[in-house]
């Protein structure tokens, strides 16, 4: 299982953001994000948004789940919903959805209507799996010029603590080492 940060590029693709980029991604990204926002330099956008999100990978099945369009990557923490029983908007055409079934969550791929791949993931191994999705995200962060990344962490909420859905700590802040893993 594995669940991972991607911005999908001007170009469609799919990059998948951690420490492991290239100069080339990191370019492709800063491209795609000041195209998406219409600006000369980041410096001009109010706030910062990207199309992309979480895509979540079931390696035993082959089952991949991505996000729907104007899903955003800014919304990934969105997926601390499920801890508490929800569902994020995980974007539209095809509309991912996630149902909760007793210990699992299955991800679908488009829920108009259901069909499509899907994802189980255990709700106890979920933790885990977004502490991992931040410690790729701050990773990429580290590529990123000072200023740049700054912005990128305000707007995305990178660095700040992951809460579950009753307001507990998830686990030990980024620079201290996390809990759990993103792949399992």
């Amino acid at each position: 299982m594995s669940l991972e940060p991607v911005a999908e590029l001007s170009d469609g693709s799919w990059l998948a953001l951690s420490g492991e980029c290239t100069g080339e991604q990191v370019e492709r990204f800063l491209s795609t994000l000041t195209g998406y926002l219409q600006v000369e330099t980041l410096a001009e956008a109010e706030v910062l948004i990207m199309q992309g999100g979480l895509r979540i990978a079931d390696r035993r099945t082959g089952a991949v789940v991505v996000p729907g369009c104007c899903g955003g990557l800014e919304d990934w923490r969105d997926w601390l919903e499920i801890l508490a029983g929800g569902s994020p908007w995980l974007g539209h055409d095809p509309s991912p959805k996630v149902e909760i079934d007793g210990d699992r969550a299955r991800v679908w791929q488009d829920s108009n209507p259901v069909r499509g791949p899907y994802v189980d993931v255990p709700l106890a191994d979920l933790p885990g799996l977004l502490l991992g999705v931040q410690r790729d995200l701050t990773a990429f962060l580290e590529l990123l010029d000072t200023p740049v990344a700054r912005m990128v962490d305000r707007d995305f909420g990178v660095t700040a603590v992951l809460l579950d859905g009753a307001g507990a700590v998830l686990g030990r802040s980024v620079d201290g080492g996390a809990v759990g893993a993103h792949e399992r």
